[in-house]
């Protein structure tokens, strides 16, 4: 078990790093107690309810969500024990959008598309996320070559990209796009 520091969760801030048979996957989840569990497992549908709703007043389109899809690439428990102890409605925001639902970059796992620095877990392991950022006015995300291995190449994560993150660009830094390994992972673009 590894301890993080979590602004929420306080001394509770651990996770179970386990090591499954495959190399390249491992599951990052906050530890929670039984009672913990308990809570948690009657929240997730009514957190789906409430992203599905959200969706068909939006778009008019019959939505189901998967939570329980979402934890293969976001710690989702962490989230729910963030959110569980949030103290204010000011620390609820900055823990999931209330505009558009979406969570906190705090709690994505090194297997998500856009794993960043603002992961609780970047670092862990030597995996390290990309950077935000902010061109023309438009979101941009910055890669790491963690990111880009991750989703099987540039040009596959450009697809993806595409496809599920239409709203923000996605910048390659040309030393990833030669295949160059230096000493960092890391690409902090000028200014970000």
């Amino acid at each position: 078990m590894v301890e993080y520091e979590n602004k929420y969760g306080g001394k509770a801030g651990k996770a179970w790093i386990k090591t499954s048979k495959k190399k390249s996957k491992k599951s990052y989840d906050t530890f929670l107690t039984k009672e913990e569990l308990k809570k948690f497992k009657k929240w997730v549908p009514e957190h789906e309810k409430m992203k599905e709703d959200r969706r068909r007043e939006e778009t008019g389109e019959d939505y189901k969500h998967n939570l329980m899809e979402d934890k293969k690439a976001y710690d989702v428990q962490g989230f729910w024990k963030a959110m569980n102890n949030a103290k204010t409605e000011e620390e609820r925001n900055m823990l999931l959008n209330p505009e558009d639902l979406h969570g906190t970059d705090q709690f994505k796992k090194p297997n998500h598309p856009t794993f960043s620095e603002h992961s609780m877990y970047h670092g862990v392991e030597g995996k390290k996320g990309g950077t935000w950022g902010r061109k023309d006015g438009r979101d941009v995300f910055y890669p790491t070559q963690h990111n880009i291995d991750n989703m099987g190449g540039v040009d596959k994560y450009k697809e993806w990209f595409k496809n599920y993150n239409s709203g923000v660009d996605l910048e390659v830094p040309s030393v990833y796009k030669q295949g160059y390994r230096g000493n960092s992972d890391t690409y902090i673009p000028g200014g970000y």
